[in-house]
């Protein structure tokens, strides 16, 4: 990593760490959850990114809902990070559902700190080139 920019290798590694945070809640860490993504959140998104998280940790919580993500392959493309691999969600039943889940990232450094710009999570395979292609 050098002061403003970081190789294909850091930006799969970062998004396979946010990946990892993003998709494994359960009722008693979301606040720790926030914590963790929001301070690679850049100012431009801060707000927009913490209140979303908010509103989204808060249905979680009240629903007793709990979220797990095993990452399975992390690649760039034009500067996005996508991360795909394998969602579970459980409720208080116990009932589970298994869908294929896909974060992508835009990451940027600036002065060693690097911070994305641009996230989504999505519940299908990752929108890079080869989607539009199929």
């Amino acid at each position: 990593m050098s002061s403003n920019s970081m190789n294909e290798a850091n930006h799969r590694r970062l998004g396979y760490m946010l990946s990892g945070v993003l998709g494994n809640i359960t009722p008693e860490n979301s606040e720790y959850i926030s914590n963790i993504v929001l301070e690679y959140a850049s100012p431009d998104i801060y707000q927009t990114v913490k209140d979303s998280l908010a509103q989204q940790l808060r249905s979680l919580k009240i629903d007793e809902v709990t979220m797990t993500f095993t990452p399975k392959n992390a690649f760039v493309e034009d500067g996005i990070t996508f991360v795909t691999g394998q969602g579970t969600l459980s409720g208080p039943t116990g009932k589970r559902d298994t869908f294929t889940r896909t974060y992508e990232f835009e990451f940027n450094v600036e002065n060693y700190n690097p911070t994305f710009d641009f996230i989504d999570a999505y519940d299908e395979a990752p929108r890079d080139r080869n989607a539009e292609i199929n």
